[in-house]
């Protein structure tokens, strides 16, 4: 029927209807490819945007294009709203990290963790120093083969295989020997169990706990001698010497001599105690050591003398000043004379001496004694601690008087050290400051 309408049209109407017909194919395959590139360029530009999307810091340089309004241009903005609060909770996140490592690394304690394989999974700065090592190197190796130690091995070990708190003590020896308390807690990974260390340096302690040992032990020893003496001689006198006219005040004598000796030993505990504790009520005041040197050189004069020691002063400058306690810098001057007396040879000399440096004075005793090796020498100022403890005790001396001196200097901000030489002598250096407008 067409081939016949287009016969009776003529060929005219044939032509334009092939016309039409390709101006319509043309338009139509154009609408064609506009709808396609309308779908395909978002599905590109999101391929691309994914492509440039490499870590999570790229989520905040990059954006989604978003150009329509129809679903890919909604699927489009999804996408980026997701980003973007993926974006906020990992910097979040990272915020909470970086101030928990923080904390984690100012603290003195070390802090480990280890997974079930027992690898580092985690360690402070406090262990990477403790242990010498770089943390963040290390992660994922053996932690047994950074810290080389049987007691953490058995510990982590423990602490895996019964799942609870395990606690126990270790030391080190590199680079110096440290005494260490070990807290070993079970903690749950994802897949898996590990074992979360903290040590905490307990070196001090032991110190103390050593010192408080020797000490209870030295004051036991100290008390028992003068005890013993009083006892035996007062035994002595009950079972007959008390009638014996050529002994009887001799043994009372003892018993007097003994029992001194044990008021001394007291009351130079007692004023170490009150010291340390700073219970010692002090008079802080501007105090002229020229009139106390002489009071000093006065008193011990006589006990000089009974061993022909010449005691003597030499102050090389007038009116010196310090700020301290009168008594207590008393005190001081006492019990170095007194040491420098017991330990110094009949015969010898004896010498107090004192002179102003920039801003304290320094005051000297010296003697021509027996002296000091240079190792007893880092421990002189201890309590009870003696260079010959034999002829200490015969001599008298509790053992205490260096170390008030010490603990005395302390508290006005002082110092006090010694220069000694076996066979030659020791001289004792006080340096207490002066007052701040002289």
């Amino acid at each position: 029927m067409v081939g016949g309408l287009l016969g009776y049209a003529g060929p005219g109407l044939y032509v334009t209807v092939i016309v039409l017909a390709v101006i319509w194919t043309f338009f139509a395959v154009a609408s064609l490819k506009s709808w396609c590139s309308s779908i395909s360029k978002p599905i590109t530009e999101l391929t691309s945007h994914f492509d440039k999307v490499r870590g999570i810091d790229d989520l905040a340089k990059t954006r989604v294009p978003l150009r329509t309004h129809d679903a890919m241009g909604r699927m489009a903005r999804s996408v980026q709203s997701s980003e973007d609060r993926l974006s906020r909770q990992f910097a979040q996140w990272s915020s909470t990290s970086r101030k928990i490592s923080a904390v984690m690394n100012s603290m003195s304690d070390v802090i480990i963790a280890v997974d079930s394989e027992r690898r580092l999974v985690f360690a402070n700065r406090a262990g990477e120093t403790l242990f010498n090592f770089e943390a963040e190197r290390h992660v994922g190796r053996s932690v047994l083969q950074i810290i080389r130690d049987r007691v953490l091995e058995q510990t982590i070990d423990d602490c895996l295989q019964r799942g609870e708190v395990v606690r126990t003590e270790m030391v080190t020896n590199e680079p110096k020997k440290r005494h260490l308390s070990i807290r070993a807690t079970s903690f749950q990974e994802v897949s898996s169990k590990g074992v979360l260390l903290v040590l905490h340096d307990i070196t001090e302690l032991r110190r103390l706990e050593n010192l408080r040992q020797e000490f209870v032990a030295n004051v036991s020893h100290e008390l028992k001698t003068p005890l013993s003496s009083i006892k035996a001689y007062a035994e002595t006198l009950k079972l007959g010497a008390i009638d014996d006219p050529q002994n009887n005040m001799n043994f009372v004598n003892q018993i007097e001599i003994q029992a001194d000796r044990l008021h001394r030993l007291i009351m130079d505990m007692l004023q170490i105690a009150r010291v340390e504790s700073g219970q010692e009520a002090f008079e802080v005041t501007d105090v002229r050591l020229d009139r106390l040197i002489q009071q000093c050189q006065k008193n011990h004069n006589p006990a000089a003398l009974a061993k022909e020691i010449e005691l003597s002063t030499q102050t090389r400058e007038e009116n010196l000043v310090v700020r301290a306690d009168e008594d207590a810098v008393r005190t001081i001057l006492d019990n170095l004379v007194v040491n420098a007396i017991t330990y110094t040879p009949r015969g010898k000399q004896v010498s107090i001496a004192c002179h102003s440096e920039e801003d304290s004075v320094v005051i000297e005793v010296a003697d021509k004694g027996i002296g000091i090796s240079p190792h007893d020498q880092t421990r002189i100022f201890e309590r009870f601690y003696r260079v010959d403890r034999a002829r200490s005790r015969e001599l008298g001396g509790t053992g205490l008087g260096l170390s008030i001196v010490k603990h005395l200097c302390q508290a006005f901000d002082g110092t006090v050290s010694v220069e000694s030489q076996p066979g030659v002598g020791s001289t004792f250096r006080v340096r207490l400051p002066k007052p701040e407008n002289p």
